[in-house]
């Protein structure tokens, strides 16, 4: 088993079971004795796809000619894993996320799926002008969300230990 088939087995587990995705992976782990790099790559890339889902089907939604709705879950977890690897992984080339997400859609999903995959990554040039700019302010707002949940759950489990917590700025 490999690092992605692993991650897509995680995330599978978290989008069916409902299970927490790190949980999900250490299963899926244990049970394929995938360790080493290739398990480093699989929590990076369970943990990136997590972390960057909106912005991943963004990129899935634009560039695909079918609503993300119709899509096999499978087959979008399998391209919010090539885009993640594309958007955030410098060490992982392009044609390599490409061509492991149509190896994982053509191992693990219906057969049209491999097609599929490999057309939302046909036509780069696209990823062009307002495209790049509305994925920046996207990701901008997810990482102003992020933190600012991370803070008001912080501040919330204080309140629920008795604990007043001072204000270290208005804003985030």
């Amino acid at each position: 088993m490999t690092a992605r088939e692993a991650a897509l087995r995680a995330l599978a587990a978290w989008r069916r079971d409902g299970e927490w995705p790190d949980a999900a992976l250490r299963g899926v782990l244990g049970k394929s004795g995938v360790s080493g790099r290739d398990a480093a790559l699989a929590t990076r890339l369970v943990g990136g796809v997590m972390q960057n889902m909106a912005l991943c089907d963004y990129y899935a939604q634009h560039f695909s000619t079918i609503a993300l709705k119709r899509v096999e879950p499978r087959v979008l977890d399998i391209l919010r894993l090539s885009i993640y690897q594309i958007a955030f992984l410098a060490r992982v080339p392009d044609s390599a996320a490409v061509n492991e997400g149509v190896a994982l859609a053509r191992k693990h999903a219906n057969p049209k799926a491999a097609g599929y995959v490999n057309a939302v990554f046909n036509n780069p040039d696209e990823a062009v002008g307002l495209t790049v700019i509305i994925a920046s302010l996207l990701f901008a707002v997810q990482i102003y969300c992020d933190f600012s949940g991370y803070t008001d759950i912080a501040i919330g489990c204080a309140r629920m230990m008795g604990i007043k917590m001072t204000q270290n700025f208005n804003l985030p």
